[in-house]
């Protein structure tokens, strides 16, 4: 049986969970040391920036943080980590680090910062029974003419079908694409097909 997990994404999953608690392990250690805070200082950064990193990454290949959940799971460890090393060693940085965190995880649920998730609110949008026109009309609203990003490149290969490839030219996203089948000029079915 073969699995879609290749080993690399777990051991670069774990490294990245060990990054990010690695202050919290540190702020538990029962020295006080001025070496100590320090190193637990150097790790918050780091922690800090890989877990803004993983949420990036993970917005960017699946539009998750449109969803409270992953926000507020993001956010609760980030938050946790800074408070554990504040409650030790009474670090303004980690203060520094909490509003840092904060902010980016509200900018990332709330600003469309790359286009996979527009896209899956458009894919979300389409109800069955909807028309081509209601159709183009809800791509349109997520992706404006002249807007932020390009709008999704429509593919009629089939009669009674409508693809729609996220952007072709960009190799993180030339795969993605959402297929539309129709019935009476009406959408009876769809599919979602990540790159």
């Amino acid at each position: 049986m073969q699995t879609s997990i290749r080993t690399n994404v777990i051991i670069e999953l774990g490294v990245a969970i060990t990054l990010i608690l690695s202050p919290f392990l540190l702020a538990l250690a029962p020295t006080k040391s001025k070496g100590s805070r320090v190193a637990a200082s150097v790790m918050l950064v780091i922690s800090g920036a890989v877990l803004m990193f993983e949420a990036l990454m993970s917005d960017a290949v699946f539009g998750i943080s449109a969803s409270w959940i992953f926000t507020l799971i993001m956010w609760g460890v980030g938050f946790g980590v800074c408070v554990a090393v504040r409650l030790r060693y009474r670090s303004v940085l980690s203060l520094v680090m909490a509003f840092l965190v904060t902010a980016f995880m509200l900018m990332l649920h709330f600003v469309d910062v790359l286009p996979v998730k527009p896209y899956k609110r458009f894919f979300a949008a389409i109800q069955l029974g909807l028309t081509d026109p209601e159709v183009m009309a809800l791509l349109h609203r997520e992706f404006p003419n002249g807007g932020r990003f390009p709008v999704p490149v429509r593919y009629d290969f089939r009669t009674n079908e409508i693809s729609f490839a996220l952007d072709p030219k960009e190799s993180a996203w030339n795969a993605e694409a959402i297929i539309l089948y129709l019935e009476g000029g009406r959408v009876v079915r769809k599919e979602y097909s990540r790159d």
